[in-house]
């Protein structure tokens, strides 16, 4: 099913989107002042200045020559509609570096503005590569001028060229900044728990050098993701322990996993379920059974019980189960969401007859803490499958 009809009819019965992933990439084709690309892209804040777009690039619109609070004017715009977990990256085109002034680009995570108040967090790096290069993060916290430095990182090796590519992400409370893949900066902050993805970029050049210079630099693509409910069980810091539950069959969200903070965590347990499309617009699927009572000891079952059944020339036995397990879950993060596997959802159903897995390092890094002894047998599909 199209998840833009999927996410409209659940929405209309009444079901919480609340992490929901989503995703938006822009390559700012066109002109436009200031940028909204169909009403995406907004700034309520008043106090500061808008983002535009013209012939691929999106810039400020800061003179760059303002004094006191009002020099933090920075230019933004962010969307909506996004979860809390969240990442964004943009390419930075500097077509004229000037360090006389200063000129930076912002990737903005849970932005929040309305009319002379916006709140967020700030992930940004200076447009030049020298000894005055660098990548700081900054929460702001509400007025014009009001806001905290959390992270400050300078030199050489932290300064933006033409072409690379600044991204920045937040799960939970952790903050995260890159360049070109390599990571710059990382903080920790729980101020803000919501908000959404954004842009924004900063001009001064307190000498007058700088005054109608904000084309000079800007980001020429921008793509946004939301994390979605998954994050908070993927990105886990310590073991997740499998906690006596009642069981249903099938049993689609009842096995409860508790994370650090307490909160349950929910695996789909059988990707190929009817359910599964509900259960994934809906937020509340945080893992995806990617090995479960379906792989025994004794072999792989040659069918799939209550769920949509597989094409079985194309995926014929005995691996036809499997290999309609993973095409499934390939398809769920080709969609964005970012979902990790797990193996623990076909123990608690079938404890008696289920193969424990030999876990593959996603599922370490899930840290799953297992209920029964691995075997030595049964795995070698499972290793060449997934």
């Amino acid at each position: 099913m199209n998840r833009f009809y999927l996410v409209t009819l659940l929405a209309s019965a009444g079901f919480s989107l609340i992490g929901f992933s989503q995703t938006y990439r822009t390559r700012f084709e066109g002109t436009e002042d200031p940028l909204s690309e169909g009403g995406r892209w907004t700034n309520n804040g008043v106090d500061w200045t808008r983002i535009t777009k013209k012939d691929g690039i999106a810039c400020g619109t800061q003179t760059g020559t303002n004094t006191g609070i009002h020099k933090f004017n920075d230019s933004y715009a962010h969307l909506s509609g996004f979860s809390a977990d969240q990442e964004a990256w943009g390419q930075a085109r500097i077509a004229k570096p000037n360090s006389p002034c200063i000129q930076e680009l912002e990737i903005l995570l849970r932005f929040t503005s309305i009319p002379h108040r916006t709140t967020g967090y700030e992930c940004f790096a200076r447009c030049v590569n020298s000894a005055s290069s660098y990548v700081q993060i900054v929460r702001w916290d509400g007025p014009l001028g009001k806001f905290t430095y959390l992270a400050d990182k300078r030199g050489a090796n932290y300064g933006l060229n033409n072409g690379d590519i600044l991204k920045a992400s937040i799960v939970g409370n952790l903050i995260t900044v890159s360049i070109n893949g390599i990571e710059k900066a990382r903080i920790t902050d729980d101020t803000f728990k919501t908000g959404n993805p954004g842009i924004g970029e900063y001009l001064a050049c307190e000498t007058g050098q700088g005054i109608g210079s904000n084309s000079d630099f800007g980001f020429s693509s921008y793509t946004a993701r939301g994390l979605g409910a998954s994050s908070r069980a993927g990105n886990a810091q310590v073991r997740l322990t499998i906690l006596d539950s009642d069981t249903e069959s099938p049993v689609p969200c009842r096995i409860h996993l508790k994370d650090a903070t307490g909160n349950p965590v929910r695996p789909q347990e059988l990707p190929f379920w009817y359910d599964t499309p509900v259960w994934l617009a809906s937020g509340m699927v945080d893992s995806v059974g990617i090995a479960h009572n379906h792989m025994q000891r004794g072999g792989v079952m040659p069918n799939e019980a209550w769920g949509r059944a597989r094409d079985e020339q194309r995926l014929p036995d005995p691996e036809g189960n499997e290999l309609w397990t993973q095409e499934i879950y390939y398809h769920i993060l080709n969609s964005g969401l970012r979902l990790p596997p797990s193996d623990f959802g076909f123990r608690i159903s079938f404890p008696a007859t289920a193969l424990s897995v030999c876990s593959p390092p996603a599922f370490r890094r899930l840290g799953l803490q297992r209920r029964i002894p691995a075997q030595g047998g049964g795995c070698r599909l499972l290793g060449r499958v997934f």
